[in-house]
């Protein structure tokens, strides 16, 4: 079984909060980190776990821990035989292992992406089925701390992944959307940034709006409404507390422009019949702020055309949301 070496103790092995709050990395006793092939028999354990025992618990539990200290795939020999047997954990009975197995996907996320520097050798229909895998992943279960810090990890990886438009596109035709807009209610309670990666995520999946159910369902739309006025309203102090990187903040501006355009597309309709959902207050915080910190973003290696984009696009959105200026 996996333990964690802490500053006074180890964890216990069953301890549940290896699965998202450890840092797990491996080196060998003479400091060289180990290469993918390393692992490789640790990936055919795992498959032979699952093909002979089911997704047990433990061990299939604790083989993923282990294997996401890999922050990746894996070596290319052995990256489809990982890919599926992650895919098969994310369906387990077991939240324990579910959650192992959103782990090891969110550790590889940046090579699922297409601009990846490690080569991949992964079939596009198993990609395609590894996307629809993580809904089930992150359903709400009985273990209110794993569901939290599941669905925290899992909006970044979204977050992430949607930066590239095919993933937009797989995500949209598997469930994740859905998925994303379920937890529109939930991510008023968790840190600052949340709300932002999520607004920016169901702009990116969905530019037109075409499918989201915003008008078709009054209470989710004034809880969409919401989350965007207190987004813009906690812009500000989600980049001072580090929630959401410079980066990340600059290249979802316009998405989150977009979105909130969206309910208001003619600046002669009033934004909601109720004042206390209108963002205009939180754009103009936003707006002054960034022109303000402008080369501080630069200087902290954030693209200056970029910057230019994002302030451009608050300022339309502002003129458009008041009208007399």
């Amino acid at each position: 079984m996996v333990v964690h070496g802490r500053d006074y103790r180890l964890s216990r092995p069953d301890d549940e909060n290896l699965i998202w709050n450890s840092n797990l990395r491996w080196s060998y006793s003479d400091g060289c980190k180990p290469v993918p092939e390393d692992f490789d028999w640790l990936v055919d354990y795992l498959a032979d776990i699952i093909e002979h025992n089911g997704d047990d618990e433990t061990l299939a539990g604790d083989a993923l821990l282990v294997l996401s200290g890999m922050r990746g795939l894996g070596s290319p020999a052995k990256q489809s035989s990982y890919i599926t047997s992650i895919i098969r954990c994310t369906g387990s009975r077991y939240p324990r292992v579910q959650h192992a197995a959103l782990r090891a996907i969110c550790e590889a996320q940046e090579e699922l992406t297409p601009n990846s520097p490690i080569p991949q050798v992964i079939d596009t229909k198993l990609v395609d089925e590894l996307s629809r895998s993580f809904v089930p992943a992150v359903r709400p279960n009985k273990n209110s701390v794993l569901d939290e810090t599941g669905n925290l990890n899992y909006i970044y990886l979204i977050y992430v992944l949607t930066k590239h438009k095919e993933w937009c596109q797989r995500l949209a035709l598997d469930g994740n959307l859905q998925q994303c807009i379920s937890l529109i209610e939930r991510v008023r309670g968790y840190h600052r940034g949340v709300g932002f990666y999520l607004t920016v995520i169901i702009g990116r999946i969905d530019p037109t709006g075409k499918d989201l159910p915003f008008v078709s369902n009054a209470n989710l739309g004034r809880l969409w409404r919401l989350l965007i006025r207190d987004t813009w309203l906690h812009a500000c102090g989600s980049i001072s507390h580090d929630s959401i990187s410079h980066d990340d903040y600059i290249g979802g501006i316009p998405v989150l422009v977009s979105v909130t355009t969206l309910l208001r597309p003619d600046r002669n309709i009033p934004w909601s019949e109720d004042p206390t959902e209108d963002p205009t207050k939180g754009v103009h915080a936003a707006l002054d702020d960034l022109r303000e910190r402008r080369v501080h973003f630069v200087k902290n290696g954030v693209d200056q055309d970029a910057v230019d984009v994002a302030i451009s696009s608050m300022q339309e959105l502002y003129n458009n949301l008041s009208p007399k200026i």
